[in-house]
């Protein structure tokens, strides 16, 4: 952010409801507005704020017979995370269903997200339950959850996995869901048929 004066007001005259307002930056100076009439205390107002905006804020008044006063607030800016990106492990991207994956056997998929600020917490999640809360990696502003089942059961079939990413909870998650497609060793209703056949007697 501009570290120089961004905004002032004049109130000299006593007016204050017509007191001169001055912007001097011209990025966020044009952005902010100082509220002084109907609010208690004063306010300023900074309109579209971005990463750059993030720092301290410093109100100084100055007094015709008293000493100066200073006040400090430190603005911090929370971004929610790119929407989740889910790769398989062949490190495909899955755009539809995920899988198949064969019953007993391993289940691997890997969340990327991009951005965020804080970093994003990324989860998995089945059916409202968590799955997975481990980070394997946050690296150039990506942040990756791989899950990673041993043993996949079959009533993962048809299910859906979600990825969860949160920056803060001042922000809504992003969420990206995917279908499970299971292969399944046997069916779930197995029936055996016996086919009689009668025995031939020869005289």
């Amino acid at each position: 952010m501009n570290n120089g004066l961004i905004s002032s007001v004049d109130n000299r005259a006593g007016d204050l409801i017509h007191a001169n307002h001055s912007y001097i930056s011209k990025d966020i100076g044009s952005r902010t507005f100082f509220q002084t009439v109907g609010v208690h205390p004063a306010r300023l107002r900074v309109n579209n704020v971005g990463l750059n905006d993030e720092g301290m804020f410093r109100c100084r008044i100055d007094f015709l017979n008293s000493p100066t006063r200073n006040y400090r607030v430190n603005l911090t800016i929370v971004a929610p995370p790119s929407e989740p990106i889910i790769y398989d492990h062949r490190g495909k991207e899955v755009t539809g269903v995920a899988g198949p994956f064969l019953e007993g056997y391993e289940l691997y998929l890997a969340c990327h997200v991009k951005g965020g600020r804080p970093l994003p917490e990324v989860t998995w999640w089945l059916d409202g339950k968590i799955l997975d809360h481990i980070v394997e990696s946050s690296v150039d502003s990506v942040t990756v959850n791989q899950l990673f089942i041993s043993s996949v059961p079959r009533g993962f079939h048809g299910r859906h996995l979600e990825c969860l990413a949160r920056s803060s909870d001042l922000t809504n998650p992003v969420v990206r869901t995917v279908p499970i497609d299971i292969y399944r060793k046997y069916p779930l209703d197995r029936s055996i048929l016996l086919a009689w056949r009668p025995s031939t007697h020869l005289d």
